[in-house]
């Protein structure tokens, strides 16, 4: 990995890591908005530094999740709708919501037992943060970002 990479994965868990804190309250159970997860809409521009960062920056986030151990795998089951986005472009970016709102839904139901149907709230919530804010992150940090 090259420099650059590494400090801009760096840069990006960090980044991830923090909303999430900061935001904890709205980050997490069944009525969620994971302002976060905006940042995936930036996957196409950086590619894998972002993929990595928010990966590490998800698990550390989700270290403090109510849900525990289930929750602590959720990183890594969204490496492939991630590898998605990356290949695909924001195009892909309804399908990586969909997976999120069903294993957390999933998850939600099998922890606290949370009705199914929850999803829905989970879905609009992941697409509020990474389309509604993501697309928009997306297109202002593309005016000054050089794609290699």
């Amino acid at each position: 990995m090259k420099t650059r990479d590494l400090a801009l994965t760096a840069l990006f868990a960090a980044t991830y890591y923090t909303i999430t804190l900061v935001i904890a309250p709205i980050a997490y159970m069944d009525i969620q908005c994971r302002v976060s997860d905006a940042m995936y809409a930036l996957i196409p521009l950086f590619g894998l530094p972002m993929i990595i960062g928010t990966t590490i920056a998800n698990f550390f986030g989700n270290l403090s999740s109510p849900i525990g151990l289930l929750d602590w795998i959720s990183p890594f089951i969204f490496i492939f709708p991630q590898l998605l986005v990356w290949k695909l472009g924001n195009r892909a970016l309804p399908v990586f919501v969909t997976v999120i709102s069903i294993w957390v839904g999933f998850i939600l139901n099998v922890t606290f037992g949370i009705p199914l149907m929850m999803i829905v709230w989970i879905w609009i919530g992941e697409a509020i943060a990474q389309i509604g804010i993501g697309i928009p992150l997306y297109k202002a940090v593309k005016k000054y970002v050089k794609v290699d």
